[in-house]
């Protein structure tokens, strides 16, 4: 998906409540690199259109072990 100026960026809270789940889980996916994101410092974006090409692919990533 092409991204505009006027794509919003979400910080790590904002991508967990969005999807509904924890920012442990957002942070465990950016890791595995399940959606892109953007470093600023030690603050963390993740572009809305990217949140919402992943939920339109309908996959989930793997739980990896210990999860």
């Amino acid at each position: 998906m092409k991204a505009t100026t006027d794509d919003p960026f979400l910080t790590v809270a904002g991508a967990a409540e969005y999807l509904g789940v924890s920012k442990k889980c957002i942070y465990t996916w950016l890791y595995a690199r399940v959606f892109p994101s953007v470093r600023l410092g030690r603050a963390v974006r993740i572009r809305l259109s990217d949140l919402e090409a992943f939920i339109a692919a309908g996959t989930t990533p793997a739980r990896s072990e210990g999860q």
